[in-house]
């Protein structure tokens, strides 16, 4: 429902209607009353006197003009009080005190508290809006070179007319992604919460709690109303409890359902935390369509921060006119779970846990649920939110949306492209979810057998189009969703050019991520989105180049990463101790896209960056693999392979088989005997080739015998992986080439003669 009331005293345009000189004010009859659109709250200013706000137990369907979204996370990590607003008195708050078992609300002590700040609008920060996001796209590192990533949307359009076989270049009259909107210059009023949040609690006044206080007992303590109005189905209780001149209570059947405290003067929101005892829980901002921050909430408690109105756009004043206490809403901890989805999608996860529990029907709720483990790779469980959330509410479609992705990445390409039909279909009101769509049947077309790269990069292109004019709008919603469809279609017509057939590669290539880095930047230094996006980037070229095989340099997208991996993660020497999840995901992300780095850049001659390369990915990977509860086998054989890769660069590069046996006796403690039996078929086939090779280098150090022992175990894991028909025939040349040439060595004639001569029969045939 939506409860409209006034904060000046006066007569206000609204105030004719309500015959209460004043003192009441009748819901302004504007088309922006407040709204709630699928759990998210959008607030906005009928006339100069009425600030309309919700109580979450209603759904009130807003226009679809914009989808719903949260404000972007703020660029500092702390969470603080603007830094322009001066530092609060140390007095306390007039009329506000804290009571240890419950949030309370008590009489107004004697004296004036000094000014705080200059003015409202001098200590207003900028703000801006956040996307209620794209469907989720798991920020995952460069995949392998053999088979193609999961082209999850990207790229620039083409020049007219272009096919495959021509070069992919962008158009250079293709606008760049819109001017950026100001970014948050300052945080929600509350200090970062600890790694414990305190229990939900509903906050209480004079002994009256949302949700739980009958409308007898508040009778009994708060005795006569001064007056009572009906509003729609609920009825609103005026009274004057000391030291407020004005408090509402609505009362919905014969339960309190919400209460509002309109202060006598505003005060800095971070005053107001401090003396409700908040600071301790994340608060999330409440905003309007347009992104204007008009509150912030504490979903712990139910406390929401109405603020006075900015004077200019996109900023807020973060001066608290009016507390409102509510029940715990579902609503709530969905809006703070999607403000926090890119930056903590664990912590996200657990308010959606929470949220479902209060708000079993929320489908914003599950379909935020879906993405997050969409994005942490649980497909099936992700398939399942999404499908809870289309039952609630098949006529959204960005529900149908990710519920097409999900099933795409399951490899169900049939299903995947009915449910994406109906999206498409869904969204003809909703033009930032119809360009998502395109870049869904794009990556759909790319995961059809056979994969049709032309098709998919057509799919690419028609986003990008339709994501362009939208990359300027006002609406955060659609503004940021636009810039995101824009980053993945970017990235996503790269990957077509390079797994397709197109001609110019390696010079379309650079084209197109450069595009894609833009729209990154732009999202992370504007828009308030994490670092992440910049790493997506680089990754995706890094595996480009990788599969490329040194057609494409790859230093510069490496350069760059590392450069911004301190960003993403601390270094291994900077935080000891046991690693979140998303900490443990990023390190594996780093170390596998520098690892693939360094080899491309060996391949290309370019030793020394391959060095750097590689020994920054062991750097990264190496708290990960100090604590053996957190490494998994594939961490460990990753390890064992970089420091494989340094050697190598040491023995190869520079003929120092000296330098490189010191780490190739490192790489040995990683890929012993037994990570033989985690590992695939190619994957030992890899091994044995990079035991054949270590085995030289100990054999010209003077370590014979080891060198030989490696070079045989070398040989046995090739020979299996190409009997068992994952790897060529022909990787086996050198290994029996170099086993030949040490039984030779060795006085081992007749065995020297069959690896020799089995060497120059695979040889022959790679001649031939």
């Amino acid at each position: 429902m939506v409860l409209s009331l006034t904060w000046l005293t006066g007569t206000g345009p609204c105030d004719s209607t309500s015959g209460n000189s004043g003192r009441w004010s009748a819901p302004c009859p504007s088309s922006e009353t407040a709204s709630l659109k699928a759990g998210t709250w959008w607030w906005s200013m009928a006339g100069v006197s009425c600030l309309s706000f919700l109580i979450l137990t209603t759904t009130v369907v807003a226009s679809d003009v914009v989808a719903s979204e949260s404000i972007p996370p703020p660029k500092s990590s702390h969470v603080g009080r603007p830094d322009r607003i001066n530092p609060p008195p140390s007095k306390a708050l007039p009329g506000i005190s804290h009571k240890s078992d419950e949030v309370s609300l008590s009489g107004r002590e004697s004296g004036v508290v000094p000014a705080v700040g200059t003015s409202a609008i001098d200590a207003e920060p900028q703000l801006a809006g956040k996307s209620d996001g794209s469907p989720a796209q798991p920020l995952a590192g460069a995949s392998g070179a053999s088979p193609p990533p999961n082209l999850s949307a990207g790229a620039t359009p083409p020049e007219t007319g272009a096919m495959p076989n021509q070069p992919g270049l962008p158009p250079g009259g293709t606008p760049s992604p819109p001017p950026p909107r100001a970014h948050p210059a300052a945080s929600p009023a509350a200090e970062q919460p600890p790694e414990n949040p305190p229990q939900s609690e509903p906050a209480s006044f004079k002994g009256v709690t949302p949700g739980v206080t009958s409308l007898l007992e508040l009778q009994k303590l708060w005795g006569v109303p001064q007056e009572v109005a009906a509003r729609g189905k609920d009825m609103v209780y005026l009274y004057a409890v000391a030291p407020f001149d004005h408090v509402e209570v609505t009362v919905r059947g014969d339960r309190v359902e919400a209460i509002v405290i309109r202060l006598n003067r505003a005060f800095p929101a971070q005053v107001v935390v401090d003396h409700l005892q908040l600071s301790a829980i994340s608060p999330v901002f409440v905003a309007n369509d347009r992104g204007e921050v008009l509150a912030q909430a504490y979903p712990e408690r139910g406390v929401v921060l109405a603020f006075l109105p900015a004077t200019q756009p996109g900023r807020a004043t973060f001066q608290t006119s009016e507390i409102i206490l509510q029940p715990l809403s579902g609503e709530l901890f969905a809006l703070r779970a999607e403000m926090n989805l890119w930056k903590d999608p664990e912590s996200s996860l657990k308010d959606l846990e929470t949220a479902i529990r209060l708000a079993p029907a929320l489908a914003r709720a599950h379909w935020l649920r879906g993405r997050i483990l969409a994005m942490s790779g649980d497909l099936q469980a992700a398939e399942a939110a999404c499908l809870q959330a289309v039952q609630l509410d098949p006529l959204d479609a960005a529900y149908q949306l990710t519920l097409g992705e999900v099933l795409q990445r399951q490899g169900r390409v049939d299903e995947s492209r009915q449910v994406l039909a109906r999206a498409e279909a869904l969204a003809t009101s909703r033009p930032h979810v119809k360009a998502r769509v395109a870049c869904a049947l794009a990556e759909l077309a790319t995961r059809q057998s056979p994969p049709d790269y032309a098709k998919a990069f057509e799919y690419y292109v028609d986003a990008i189009r339709q994501a362009e004019a939208l990359a300027g709008s006002e609406f955060p919603a659609i503004r940021l969703w636009a810039k995101e469809t824009l980053l993945d279609a970017y990235l996503g017509a790269a990957d077509c050019i390079a797994y397709g057939k197109w001609r110019q590669k390696e010079v379309a290539l650079p084209h197109w991520w450069e595009r894609a880095e833009r729209v990154a930047a732009d999202l992370v230094e504007n828009e308030g989105y994490p670092e992440d996006f910049r790493f997506h980037v680089v990754s995706r070229a890094i595996a480009a180049c990788a599969l490329l095989k040194g057609a494409v340099d790859p230093s510069p997208y490496a350069d760059k990463l590392v450069d911004l991996a301190p960003r993403l993660v601390p270094e291994s020497t900077q935080s000891p101790g046991p690693r979140p999840t998303r900490e443990k995901v990023r390190r594996r992300e780093l170390g596998q896209t520098l690892y693939e780095a360094a080899v491309v850049a060996q391949n290309r001659g370019a030793v020394d960056k391959a060095l750097v390369y590689a020994q920054k990915a062991a750097a990264y990977l190496a708290p990960l693999v100090e604590d053996q509860t957190a490494s998994t086998p594939a961490d460990r054989f990753l390890v064992g392979k970089i420091f494989f890769r340094i050697g190598a660069s040491h023995a190869v590069g520079k003929q120092d088989h000296k330098s490189a046996v010191q780490w190739f006796d490192k790489a040995l403690g990683f890929l012993g005997p037994e990570v033989e039996k985690d590992l695939s078929p190619s994957e030992l086939g890899t091994l044995g080739e990079m035991l054949v090779s270590m085995g030289v280098s100990y054999w010209e150090t003077g370590n014979q015998d080891l060198g030989y022992q490696l070079t045989q175990r070398g040989v046995r894991l090739v020979e299996s992986a190409v009997n068992s028909g994952n790897y060529p025939r022909t990787a086996l040349a050198a290994p029996y080439a170099n086993l030949g040439a040490m039984e030779r060595r060795r006085g081992n004639a007749a065995e020297a003669d069959r690896y020799l001569h089995q060497a120059r029969q695979i040889r022959g045939t790679i001649q031939r």
